[in-house]
């Protein structure tokens, strides 16, 4: 397969998304513009498909959830749909394993790294990232909780995302916690993969 990119996502999703879902496929930076926008979109053939990408991807070391996380802010800002799509979408595949959950989270604390202050349209999203970091034992980084801060101080103290968002902020990493050994996990997955993939299909 060639470029992935959002039109081709778009127009053939299932068949687009089954290509970068294959083990054998090198996910360049353009593949995860395509995945959040399949993530994003209101077509179920092309949500799905997308989903199914972080899936496997996830589990055989292709994932990028930096690469993914900014996607998704880059799409929402250019008015393609709304992070409560993706977090529909993500819920469950953080559920899977804390492999999952920990590859989720962190593609979740690099979508508000990348965004504004965030508003009520978000706080699903807040109300997963705290379920997760607090089971797994996470905490968000600098930049997430910049945009946090900037959140609770947009909306006032007394609303819900006001509370999920000091709730996300005191989240503390815990040492030796699940979220780090999920996080040795994704790199060890990193190498293997890069070994099995070899001379890759580049999906870009």
């Amino acid at each position: 397969m060639g470029a992935l990119d959002a039109s081709i996502v778009e127009a053939h999703p299932e068949a687009a998304l089954e290509a970068a879902a294959a083990p054998v496929a090198a996910l360049r930076p353009g593949a995860w513009q395509a995945v959040a926008h399949g993530l994003l979109a209101r077509a179920p053939a092309a949500s799905r498909a997308a989903t199914r990408v972080v899936e496997v991807a996830i589990l055989d070391g292709r994932f990028d959830p930096d690469a993914l996380g900014a996607s998704l802010a880059w799409t929402i800002a250019q008015g393609s749909g709304v992070i409560a799509r993706a977090v529909g979408h993500l819920r469950d595949v953080a559920w899977i394993s804390d492999l999952h959950g920990a590859q989720v989270f962190r593609t979740f604390d690099a979508f508000l790294a990348a965004t504004g202050p965030v508003d009520k349209a978000s706080i699903g999203l807040l109300e997963m990232m705290f379920e997760t970091g607090a089971a797994l034992g996470a905490s968000v980084g600098d930049d997430a909780r910049r945009t946090l801060e900037r959140s609770i101080e947009s909306v006032g103290p007394g609303t819900k995302l006001a509370t999920l968002g000091r709730g996300l902020l005191a989240l503390e990493r815990t040492r030796d916690s699940r979220f780090d050994r999920a996080r040795t996990a994704a790199a060890v997955a990193v190498v293997d993969g890069a070994d099995r993939v070899g001379t890759p299909t580049a999906v870009s």
